[in-house]
C-alpha cells in the first residue's frame, strides 16, 4: 500500500489477511482479527516449557535466562524426568533447562537463534551468512525480555520491542492464556500484563551506519 524511501531506507508496507479461522491464544491486531500489518519486520517466540524470562515469585523455577549461568556441558548431563515427576529434577539452580526459539523476519534479512547456558546468543538457519548477525538484547536483572538490537554486516541496527513501556506496549504481541467456558465460549485470562509473555517483538528502529 506504501514504500517509504529516502537515502538510507527503503521500507515498504502491505497488508495481507490469514484464513485460518478462530485459532485461541491468537492476539487481534491492530487491524482486526486475522488481517496483519507488514511494515519492517519482527522476532517471534517459540515458548519451550517456560518463557526464557520468566521469574517466579516463589522461586521455584525461572525461566532459562534468569539467574546464573550453567555449562553447556551441565546441561546435557541432565536427565530427563517425566509429567508425573517432580519438575525439580529438570531444573538447575532454580532455572529450566532449555531455551526458547527466537526466529527473526525483516527486510530481506531471515534466521533463528537461541540462548545457550551462558546467556550467549547463537544464531543460524539465516538466509545469509551466520556470522553477519550480532543480536543483542535490554538488561534482564530485574526486568523481562522487551527489547533485541540485531546488527548486520553492512553496520545498519535494527531494534525491535522497546525499552519504553509506553512503546512495548503497542509494538508487542503477548501470549494470552484462557479456555472454553459454558456454550463454547472462549474466555481470556485478565491476569496482570506481566503473566502473559510477550512472543511477538515489532521492529520499531532502523539505524544507518551514518547514524
Amino acid at each position: 500500500i506504501y514504500t517509504y524511501k529516502d537515502n538510507d531506507f527503503e521500507l515498504p508496507i502491505s497488508v495481507s489477511y490469514v484464513s485460518e479461522g478462530f485459532v485461541p491464544n491468537r492476539q487481534t491486531g491492530i487491524l482486526g482479527l486475522n488481517w496483519f500489518l507488514n511494515c519492517g519486520g519482527s522476532i517471534a517466540r517459540e515458548i519451550k516449557g517456560i518463557p526464557d524470562d520468566y521469574i517466579d515469585s516463589n522461586s521455584d523455577m525461572n525461566g532459562f535466562i534468569q539467574g546464573d549461568s550453567i555449562s553447556d556441558t551441565h546441561l546435557f548431563e541432565l536427565k530427563g524426568c517425566a509429567l508425573n515427576e517432580n519438575k525439580s529434577t529438570c531444573k538447575v539452580g532454580n532455572r529450566e533447562t532449555t531455551s526458547d526459539i527466537y526466529h527473526f523476519n525483516f527486510l530481506g534479512h531471515s534466521g533463528t537463534f537461541h540462548f545457550d547456558g551462558n546467556h550467549n546468543i547463537h544464531v543460524y538457519n539465516t538466509n545469509g551468512n551466520n556470522g553477519t548477525y550480532t543480536i543483542t538484547y535490554n538488561d534482564i536483572s530485574n526486568s523481562r525480555l522487551e527489547q533485541f538490537t540485531i546488527k548486520t554486516a553492512d553496520g545498519y541496527e535494527y531494534t525491535f520491542g522497546s525499552d519504553s513501556n509506553e512503546v512495548l506496549l503497542n509494538t508487542t504481541e503477548r501470549y494470552l492464556n484462557g479456555k472454553l467456558t459454558g456454550n463454547a465460549i472462549y474466555t481470556y485470562s485478565r491476569n496482570g500484563i506481566s503473566n502473559h509473555p510477550i512472543v511477538t517483538w515489532n521492529l520499531t528502529q532502523i539505524k544507518a551506519p551514518n547514524g
